[in-house]
């Protein structure tokens, strides 16, 4: 399955690179890179909206393209990344974070330890790489890079690379986020008893509290400062893959899928929730993908929430556009078939949708996608 997945995608890539949806979301458009046959293995927009920057496999370079001609800008050549990096730009563009993935990029229960790079966006410079990291992410005024090595929590400056702090996190898991103001980091880690015991849901349940301690992680908020914690959130979830603020930092995504062990009829099926940073209370509803690594954003007003995910009959992927205040899908997008479903003529025009463009790129066991929203 892992081939002929690898297969499907690349060649997808191919032929298609980028859709951009205009209107009805009825015409779609596509380019290539431009007299250039390579696979994308990642694609992200530069904050300002004026670039793309387009990751390729085999060790080929990174293009820089202008987002109104699709004209190239520049290249930047990367080494050590046979499968293709995923690329993320900074908050500000400064920087793009490089992650390494692989052919075989997914692992049952733990996410795979892989190598981070910061590259500077416009000389294409790496001013610093990591090794063998669970997760990194680039704070939001550019200076610091946290990341989860081993069992720790370490935070290096940018752009020197120098490590300012780290520390021992007892069970310390897959993901990390910075708060949106750069003050907080929030870390995925094992339950210990204690916290279990202060979760609502579990509290009097020695079985549940067991099970939980077992196969569920709690998420904790720390001083990105001095790393100290400051509270533990009184929820517990399923494996964490992935931890993302939301549009104005009030909140936290959170994707997770369930551990082996504890039996899902679809081992593909994951969870995007949401909690309240000042609460710690999880929101009612959420979001569910088919997707055994998903990609998922939000407009920067918080009114819509894209994710990917896999059409239950077609087995087809697509993008699901919803309502992040009810979780209900407002419309989808059949990558097979190119068109929105469910559209009634006359609905989401006059600005009401501020959905501008849609990017799709795969890699070897994940579909990516990235929302641009006004």
């Amino acid at each position: 399955m892992g081939i002929r997945l690898t297969i499907f995608t690349t060649l997808f890539c191919l032929t298609t690179g980028i859709l951009s949806a205009q209107g009805h979301f009825e015409d779609v458009d596509k380019f290539q890179l431009e007299n250039q046959r390579h696979l994308i293995s990642s694609i992200d927009v530069s904050p300002d909206g004026k670039y793309l920057a387009v990751a390729t496999v085999q060790g080929d370079p990174i293009y820089i393209l202008d987002a109104a001609t699709q004209k190239t800008t520049a290249t930047h050549d990367v080494d050590g990344y046979y499968a293709g990096p995923i690329i993320d730009y900074s908050s500000s563009g400064t920087y793009l974070l490089l992650e390494k993935q692989f052919y075989a990029d997914w692992h049952m229960n733990k996410d795979k330890a892989t190598k981070y790079e910061v590259m500077d966006s416009k000389t294409g410079k790496i001013i610093m790489k990591i090794e063998n990291a669970q997760d990194a992410q680039i704070s939001p005024d550019e200076s610091r890079i946290a990341v989860i090595k081993k069992d720790k929590l370490v935070v290096y400056g940018l752009p020197q690379g120098n490590e300012l702090i780290k520390k021992d996190i007892v069970g310390i898991k897959n993901a990390l986020c910075y708060s949106l103001d750069g003050k907080n980091l929030f870390v995925t880690h094992k339950l210990t008893k204690e916290d279990a015991a202060e979760i609502p849901s579990l509290r009097n349940d020695k079985k549940a509290i067991k099970s939980a301690i077992k196969f569920q992680q709690g998420v904790s908020m720390f001083n990105s400062e001095l790393l100290n914690r400051e509270r533990v959130f009184l929820e517990r979830f399923d494996n964490v893959y992935d931890l993302k603020s939301n549009h104005d930092g009030t909140k936290v995504y959170c994707f997770s899928k369930m551990h082996t062990r504890v039996g899902t009829p679809n081992i593909n099926q994951g969870n995007i929730l949401m909690f309240d940073i000042k609460t710690g209370l999880l929101d009612r509803g959420g979001f569910v993908t088919n997707m055994m690594l998903t990609n998922y954003g939000a407009s920067s007003n918080g009114r819509y929430f894209g994710l990917v995910s896999i059409d239950a009959r077609s087995k087809i992927p697509i993008v699901q556009i919803c309502d992040p205040a009810t979780s209900d899908i407002l419309t989808y997008f059949n990558i097979d078939k190119g068109i929105f479903q469910g559209i009634k003529d006359g609905e989401f025009q006059g600005g009401q949708v501020e959905l501008m463009k849609i990017i799709f790129h795969f890699t070897n066991l994940r579909l990516r996608n990235y929302f641009i929203m006004g």
